[in-house]
């Protein structure tokens, strides 16, 4: 059948036998992908393996190559063993799990609309009934992506995870994403900033809130291995570069910015622009027209790349792209959007950056109410950071303030300011002396 909406129907073949290849090399990596039906396979045969798959599994029988073909036929065996032969690594079968349910999702609304066509043209049926027809196809399409699990799933999940982790602590995934600050870590629950929710970070203009978030956050979790995504949408990438130079080779920004190097400086300057190109960050300096619009670019990243964390700078930046009743409105409209899609990413931390309202009154010790859009960010928000330079301080350090931090402390954090090389670290013994001196530990 063809549809009225492509004249091919998709599906990715390629996504199709990595799956089947990664279940036959590590079959416990099937529970990772159980939920999928066998109908989101294009290719017969592959519909075939993996209702064998399930199955076997049914009657806890190891996914075994030669069991799998005495199911679907030993003609295939051929076949099979190419699908095994093809994959090293069952890393990305999420990945390619959810390429074949959207491809799946694609047909199912080809058809769709194919129905609605022909009954809309069809004599005896009155439009506004195949109109409705189809919408209630259409919401079965939606409900297939999105159903209720038992309870069991979870429990298998965690301890599938925490075996791991018991097992083999060294290598296991970290819950959260740790900075380069380790009194901050400690205070955050999991760690670090936590993998699927969203953290939001606020202070008054040029406080460094973009230092934060590109140096002891972003690129100290890249150089741990962590894949960063930064949507940049103050500064362009050139800016971001150049602030991880500067903390890398101890160079001011300002000069880096001017792409003034001096001789001395020229050759230890190369080799750290060489490393630092090397390191997994990708960057997205463009304002899109909409929240949605940037959610789905981000999603789409995430897709395709490995993502750990993800920064947006900052969320006035950010139009609602949708009409709404006032600002305030709007930008409850964007914080959520930018939370459901924190949720959407469960291997993924999401760390927005947001300006206050107003001014702080001369050195007042920040709060949440500080923050635009106040009450949104303290509804949605999984941990909320302020960044205060107290009076007493001489400029060489700064306290963030944790004020939210879901099943964690709250309190401040002293740490080191070098506004030289924009960046943050840990508070030296100088500096927690006068953090404690100024009383403002509680």
């Amino acid at each position: 059948m063809v549809s009225v909406l492509t004249n091919i129907l998709p599906y990715s073949e390629i996504a199709e036998r990595a799956i089947i290849g990664a279940i036959m090399l590590d079959p416990p990596s099937f529970n990772r992908v159980a939920d999928l039906d066998v109908h989101d396979f294009f290719v017969p045969l592959h519909s075939k393996i993996w209702a064998a798959a399930h199955d076997l599994v049914r009657e806890d029988q190891p996914i075994d190559i030669i069991l799998l073909a005495d199911r679907v036929g030993d003609k295939h065996l051929p076949n099979l063993t190419s699908y095994l032969e093809s994959v090293t690594t069952t890393t990305n079968i999420e990945h390619h799990a959810s390429q074949v349910r959207e491809c799946a999702a694609k047909r199912r609304l080809a058809a769709i609309g194919d129905t609605l066509r022909r009954q809309a043209m069809s004599d005896d049926t009155p439009a506004c009934t195949a109109s409705s027809e189809a919408m209630e196809a259409l919401q079965t399409v939606f409900a297939d992506q999105s159903k209720f699990y038992h309870i069991s799933e979870a429990a298998k999940a965690w301890i599938m995870a925490a075996q791991k982790r018991y097992e083999d602590p060294d290598n296991a995934r970290s819950l959260g994403v740790p900075t380069q600050v380790q009194l901050l870590n400690d205070a955050l629950s999991y760690g670090g900033f936590a993998r699927g929710h969203m953290s939001v970070i606020g202070a008054e203009s040029s406080r460094g809130k973009t230092a934060l978030l590109d140096i002891p956050i972003a690129l100290s979790a890249a150089r741990a291995g962590q894949h960063v995504a930064l949507a940049t949408l103050e500064d362009d990438g050139r800016a971001v570069f150049c602030r991880a130079l500067s903390s890398t080779v101890n160079i001011q920004n300002r000069q880096l910015q001017q792409e003034v190097v001096g001789d001395t400086e020229w050759q230890r300057v190369t080799a750290s622009v060489a490393e630092i190109a090397k390191l997994p960050i990708h960057l997205f300096d463009r304002v899109p027209g909409g929240v949605d619009k940037l959610c789905a670019i981000i999603r789409r990243h995430c897709q395709e790349h490995r993502c750990d964390l993800i920064g947006i700078d900052y969320l006035q930046y950010i139009q609602a792209g949708v009409k709404t009743e006032g600002r305030t409105a709007a930008s409850e409209y964007v914080i959520s959007r930018i939370a459901a899609l924190a949720r959407e990413l469960p291997d993924t931390a999401t760390v927005l950056l947001s300006q206050y309202r107003k001014l702080s009154d001369g050195d007042k010790r920040p709060t949440d109410d500080d923050l635009r859009d106040a009450n949104a960010v303290r509804y949605y928000a999984h941990a909320i950071l302020h960044i205060w330079q107290p009076p007493q301080s001489d400029g060489s350090w700064r306290v963030l303030l944790l004020t939210k931090n879901k099943n964690g402390p709250v309190g401040p954090i002293p740490v080191r300011w070098q506004p030289r090389f924009v960046t943050y670290s840990d508070a030296e013994p100088e500096h927690m002396h006068a953090f404690e001196q100024a009383g403002i530990a509680e």
